[in-house]
């Protein structure tokens, strides 16, 4: 008897067999031979589950999002102080950008996105105002529960961490410090803004 596939489960299955060759390569540099070779499969079996790389791409893009949004979620649910979930949903932004498709290739992906597919750009900035806001709310209640300094503008503050977690993913490469010293200088510059008496 036949082995039934499931066709949402071989779907992902390719994606994350072609998430490899697109981190590695790059958008325009990986071919649909790259991503055949990867999963096993032929071309002909590839147009079973997606009719191009396009659409591999897009899938694992979206994909990822939604994961992504849900440890965003995760992480703000934590049972801690505000200032340390702001520091965990920094962490694991930051750790995030060294795994990540998107960050590994980030002008590649910016420049196809923007180029081809409007509403998986629109989504991305909803997910990216979405974090931001999320990180202004930290700060305010932060600064409301008397965590932080008074005089911190946590609009500012929330748009200036991000653009710093942001601008990793360009930065990301062999000559760079490590994420364990972005994190740890993260850590200091968050303790910097706590108020004097409750510095751990």
């Amino acid at each position: 008897m036949p082995k039934i596939i499931d066709y949402e489960e071989k779907r992902l299955e390719i994606a994350s067999d072609a998430i490899e060759i697109f981190a590695k390569k790059g958008y325009y540099q990986t071919n649909l031979k790259d991503i055949a070779k990867a999963t096993g499969m032929g071309r002909t079996s590839l147009y079973k589950y997606f009719r191009n790389k396009d659409e591999i791409y897009y899938y694992i893009v979206k994909r990822a999002y939604v994961f992504f949004e849900e440890q965003v979620d995760r992480v703000l649910a934590l049972d801690l102080p505000n200032l340390d979930r702001l520091e965990r949903l920094l962490e694991y932004l930051v750790k995030n950008l060294d795994e990540s498709i998107v960050s590994n290739r980030f002008l590649d992906f910016w420049m196809v996105i923007h180029r081809t597919d409007q509403e998986l750009e629109d989504e991305i900035f909803r997910l990216s105002d979405q974090i931001l806001n999320r990180v202004e709310m930290l700060l305010k209640r932060a600064k409301d529960a008397g965590e932080i300094l008074p005089s911190i503008n946590g609009k500012a503050l929330a748009s200036m961490l991000l653009a710093v977690v942001e601008s990793l993913a360009i930065l990301m490469g062999d000559e760079t410090p490590t994420i364990d010293e972005y994190l740890e200088t993260m850590h200091i510059l968050l303790n910097g803004i706590k108020r004097k008496g409750i510095v751990k």
